[in-house]
């Protein structure tokens, strides 16, 4: 990716735009998201306290987010709740950027967990490869028929307040 991406904090600006091409990746259609649910739950993220919502931008324009909840894992650990990147940037570095920025904030104290479907071999390659591990499984839940791969990234030793 081009020294030209930025991560910074979304703004109420860039839902739009990121619902639409979140709407558009055949996975989350598969989940059965849809344009106007992704504008909601960014939304409530912008409002929310225990949540951060990132935005990765070229020449300003929203081409990747990332919805992280600051104790959403078990109440103690951050939880990536979803990550998108719009289809014309994928594989080139977006959401290496936004995990990059995740962890640089968020790693320590307690690490982070995330769910990826079972059948996004894609995804959970990109995850492992940052040194995700996967600690289980929970069928059927967010989809009939469809698992989640639970992933965990531990803070490094020593890592803490």
């Amino acid at each position: 990716m081009n020294d030209a991406l930025v991560i910074r904090p979304a703004v109420e600006a860039d839902v739009e735009s990121m619902a639409d091409w979140t709407a558009r990746v055949p996975l989350f259609a598969e989940h059965g998201i849809t344009a106007a649910g992704v504008e909601r739950q960014l939304r409530a993220a912008l409002e929310d306290p225990g949540a951060s919502l990132l935005a990765a931008t070229l020449e300003g324009v929203p081409v990747g987010f990332a919805h992280f909840l600051l104790k959403g894992g078990f109440g103690r650990s951050g939880y990536l709740k979803l990550l998108s990147v719009d289809g014309a940037v994928r594989s080139q570095g977006v959401g290496r950027a936004l995990m990059a920025e995740l962890e640089l904030r968020f790693l320590s104290p307690n690490g982070l967990f995330l769910l990826c479907t079972h059948t996004n071999t894609a995804a959970r390659r990109f995850y492992e490869a940052l040194g995700y591990q996967q600690i289980g499984a929970v069928p059927d839940y967010l989809t009939p028929g469809l698992q989640e791969v639970i992933y965990f990234k531990a803070a490094p030793s020593g890592a803490g307040p």
